[in-house]
């Protein structure tokens, strides 16, 4: 399991991406199922939450199968999608460059 920066847990066996709060309970929980099945995730690797409260989850895929990112509103609606095996490889991780924040100094993330 990873964590990341909006409290919550990656979990790569079960294919999902759960939010919980400092008490240990979940807020909000993502499936792979939850999504279309053109969008499903093979594995995740990590997230951010973004400050209009959606979240981008990106993937490792699987031998060039899946989404490398995709964007989720908080009711689990599909906002877009990047799936490119052709030009880009696994996302492991990403900086949302226009989302309001602190950049990151590369080997500094805190996803």
């Amino acid at each position: 399991m990873l964590r990341f920066s909006c409290r919550g847990v990656q979990c790569l066996r079960d294919k999902l991406t759960r939010e919980v709060n400092p008490k240990k309970e979940t807020v909000w929980e993502l499936k792979a199922e939850d999504l279309p099945a053109e969008y499903r995730f093979i594995n995740t690797q990590t997230c951010t939450r973004l400050a209009n409260g959606n979240t981008i989850i990106w993937s490792r895929g699987g031998n060039g199968k899946g989404p490398q990112l995709v964007e989720v509103t908080p009711d689990k609606k599909v906002v877009w999608v990047l799936q490119d095996w052709a030009h880009l490889g696994p996302a492991t991780a990403v900086q949302i460059l226009d989302d309001p924040g602190i950049p990151e100094n590369p080997g500094e993330s805190e996803h």
